[in-house]
């Protein structure tokens, strides 16, 4: 890794809302590319620098990323194009759009973090779908007990309603034939115990058998199944958005990158040499006022209300050194 004080290489190119710090270096990676890495920047984002990012992030269509803004903060929403999860598709005229939880963006946040924030929400928006999906067996009904719109405050209300009991326990073969997943019925196509008592299970989505996973349970329970089968959907559906979510063409999560070359690659932005070595030591100032500002910016602040109290109290209690504590 080499330094360089000098003005900005003509091949440096930023992003909208970003600037580097003043007297930031510029680093020569090993493979001749030059840069300024994040690390050496202030960002200062609007609407506009978020939409450029974002138009440069490629998932499925039915996937929409929306920017707006509440007052002056912007925030990125996720619009998602399909059919009612609740009904038919023969009780519906066509497809809709329904929108996520909002992602507020701070105007200082790194542009990797916001496309960082993009990703999540993609994949919690998948998650939200996948959850309303998944149906069991009640009765004469069909219910979506994984769903995100239970009524938290009552089911605390009621804990001991719904803890889990031994008693009237299904078998198996009643477990998966209780189970739909986006209106499919599952299959069981086989079925193994390892030698530590552990089962393996191998299931299908459909009279094709084509989609297939597999759960391992430490004993064949009925919520043990469930729970282990909704983390297998929602694992598989984090494993599509981490290969197929791409910022200018990369998928930064795919497996197919090289866990130790991104590991150089860090290594080389961000060894001490990179600031010690700068021509002028300025730098060394400008950087830590720069995070400091930072930092400073992002401490909530408490009130004399019962919670804020009761923060403080917590506060006092772990005795805490350095970092900037809530005014």
């Amino acid at each position: 890794m080499a330094i360089q004080t000098s003005s900005y290489a003509r091949e440096i190119e930023f992003n909208l809302g970003e600037q580097p710090i003043e007297n930031a270096p510029q680093i020569i990676l090993k493979n001749g590319q030059t840069c300024v890495p994040q690390h050496f920047l202030t960002y200062q984002h609007n609407r506009t620098s978020i939409e450029s990012v974002l138009a440069e992030i490629d998932y499925d269509p039915r996937y929409l990323l929306f920017v707006s803004e509440d007052g002056s903060v912007p925030y990125i929403q996720v619009g998602i194009v399909g059919y009612d999860n609740y009904k038919s598709k023969s009780q519906q005229p066509g497809q809709k759009i329904v929108f996520g939880r909002r992602w507020r963006v701070e105007p200082n946040l790194p542009t990797s973090e916001i496309i960082q924030t993009c990703f999540l929400a993609l994949k919690k928006a998948r998650e939200h779908e996948i959850r309303e999906v998944f149906t069991v067996s009640c009765g004469n009904r069909r219910a979506t007990p994984f769903n995100s719109h239970h009524d938290l405050p009552l089911l605390a209300r009621n804990q001991d309603h719904v803890e889990s009991s031994p008693v009237s326990k299904r078998t198996l073969a009643e477990i998966i034939k209780s189970i739909r997943y986006d209106r499919k019925r599952l299959i069981l196509l086989d079925i193994e115990q390892r030698h530590n008592g552990q089962w393996i299970l191998d299931v299908a989505f459909g009279k094709t058998a084509k989609d297939e996973i597999t759960l391992l349970v430490p004993r064949l329970e009925e919520d043990i199944i469930l729970y282990t089968l909704m983390e297998a959907l929602i694992a598989r559906s984090d494993r599509h958005v981490d290969e197929n979510f791409k910022y200018k063409g990369f998928a930064r999560f795919s497996r197919n990158n090289c866990v130790g070359a991104i590991a150089e690659l860090s290594i080389e932005t961000r060894g001490q040499a990179s600031a010690a070595n700068c021509a002028n030591m300025n730098f060394d100032a400008n950087l830590a006022q720069e995070k400091y500002d930072t930092d400073s910016s992002r401490v909530p602040e408490l009130t004399q209300s019962t919670y804020s109290n009761l923060l403080r109290q917590r506060l006092e209690s772990l005795d805490i050194k350095t970092g900037f504590k809530p005014a």
